[in-house]
């Protein structure tokens, strides 16, 4: 079996396929009703987005874009930092994103890397990305290695290059700090990019120097961008013309408010741009918590079936790169989607994809050779928006370090539970939260080779439905205690383990 997979054992199987009528039954989630009736109605048609509506636009940055441009290539020989700064939602990594894919950018240097740190990060996992970027075909042998040695292998292949590396997202000092002395300075013209929203922080990486501070959309630029994200809807007849212009500028030169409000009217006849139009004039708030409250208004248009699906980017780390594979079986396993009549319950799953895409809510990061998407991810502002969500109604819980689950007061029927920590910690995991149907590991940190871990804690979790510890290698031992949980869905582990059963 291969070393990374998702195995479902026929040990499990038989019973899981018997018990699947009897725990759609006892299900105590309104979503589930909510999307078998969505999957009966005529109305519940997959979005019409092609590949050229998914891709991201972008409006009002072409000067912006010179500047940092002019930055990267030109002035002194030394090794130097140019940092874009700014509030969420402005489209820092947007423009990072435009400078870094310039043809100016790409013939000027030899090597070329992008690194997102985010908040929660470790060096190792900075250091194996900037690595997969330079030499992609060692990215399995590099993963074998101990941060020391990547740190030195990343300095010894960026020697006597001219390079440019992006860390978007930069957060702390820190993360600069770990990486650092992995750049070499060969006076070449290497240059490191960052984008934060924090101004003191890209003045702690270079006291001298004046981070660029990213503007505000004009309200031209913003109604340009407002069209073009509505470029499905054929023509605009007056009224919603001058609606359109009226919400544009009230969205306050931020793309992100600008392109979720878009996402939200495409669903709506001229009544709703009305009503959206009136909302965002008695909504005097700006920058990230205008931001926050159209999240919040998108969130509340979008149809029931679609909201667990989006709070559900939650369990994932902020700027993760999701494989909508994993995404939708979750969702299934989680009885999140129906199959009906027409289509597989697989194909009604990529029909919510495409709707959350549709909406400007999902973004795609990779698409299919054959068409249709690979991966996803969401903006860092949403993803807050969903995790404080998903706790505001008992949806899903986040614990982001393992020391806060022995001071985690479960609450009343909560059913995801998420743990963020790191890998070592799993080895004497306790758990005794008998309601949760769901339990995700984000592992962080060096892995565990040769670990002996204890999965008596399964024995307290009769109820569930979805076990993912596909970040822990549990090397060549199945464990036996899984069998034990008749309702699982849904399980996805690491190890070189073979299943007996075929032998």
């Amino acid at each position: 079996m291969p070393y990374s997979s998702l195995m479902l054992f026929n040990m499990v199987t038989e019973e899981i396929k018997l018990l699947e009528t009897e725990a759609l039954e006892i299900d105590d989630n309104n979503y589930v009703l909510e999307a078998q009736k969505a999957a009966k109605t005529p109305s519940h048609a997959p979005s019409q987005v092609t590949i050229s509506t998914i891709n991201e636009v972008v409006v009002g940055l072409d000067d912006e874009a010179q500047t940092i441009i002019d930055q990267l290539t030109r002035g002194s020989m030394q090794l130097d930092n140019v940092s874009i700064v700014g509030m969420p939602g402005l489209g820092k990594t947007t423009l990072a994103k435009k400078v870094y894919h310039d043809p100016k950018i790409m013939s000027h240097f030899h090597i070329r890397a992008w690194c997102c740190v985010s908040q929660v990060y470790c060096k190792k996992d900075l250091l194996l990305e900037i690595l997969a970027c330079i030499v992609p075909k060692n990215s399995n042998e590099y993963s074998k290695m101990n941060e020391n040695d990547l740190a030195e292998e990343l300095y010894k292949l960026l020697k006597g290059s001219r390079y440019a590396i992006v860390l978007d997202d930069v957060w702390d000092i820190v993360a600069w700090n770990v990486l650092e002395r992995s750049f070499p300075n060969d006076a070449n013209g290497s240059r490191i990019l960052l984008t934060s929203r924090l101004y003191e922080m890209a003045l702690l990486v270079k006291p001298t120097g004046k981070p660029h501070p990213l503007r505000q959309l004009t309200d031209d630029e913003s109604w340009e961008l407002l069209q073009k994200k509505l470029v499905h809807k054929e023509g605009y007849p007056p009224a919603l013309q001058v609606l359109g212009m009226q919400i544009a500028k009230n969205c306050n030169g931020l793309p992100l408010a600008v392109v979720i409000i878009a996402g939200i009217l495409g669903t709506l006849e001229q009544e709703g741009w009305e009503e959206i139009a009136e909302r965002l004039s008695s909504n005097i708030v700006c920058g990230t918590n205008q931001c926050m409250s159209i999240l919040e208004l998108s969130y509340k248009h979008l149809p029931s079936y679609l909201k667990p699906c989006l709070l559900y980017f939650g369990a994932f780390l902020e700027d993760q790169e999701i494989p909508v594979w994993r995404l939708t079986q979750l969702w299934i396993a989680e009885g999140f989607v129906q199959e009906n009549e027409l289509k597989s319950i697989e194909d009604t799953a990529e029909d919510y994809i495409m709707a959350l895409i549709s909406r400007s809510l999902v973004m795609v990061a990779k698409q299919r050779s054959i068409g249709g998407v690979k991966t996803c991810y969401i903006h860092d502002l949403l993803h807050e928006f969903c995790v404080a969500k998903a706790k505001e109604e008992n949806f899903l819980q986040l614990v982001h370090r393992y020391d806060e689950l022995f001071n985690f007061d479960e609450p009343p029927n909560l059913h995801q539970l998420c743990i963020y920590s790191q890998r070592k910690h799993f080895v004497n995991l306790r758990l005794f939260y008998p309601h949760i149907h769901s339990l995700l590991f984000s592992a962080q940190g060096h892995e565990s080779y040769g670990k002996i871990y204890n999965f008596s804690f399964v024995f307290c979790l009769k109820l569930l439905r979805v076990l993912d510890l596909g970040e822990i290698n549990l090397g060549f031992l199945f464990p036996s205690e899984i069998a034990m949980l008749v309702q699982l869905r849904y399980l996805s582990l690491r190890g070189q383990m073979k299943d007996t059963h075929h032998q």
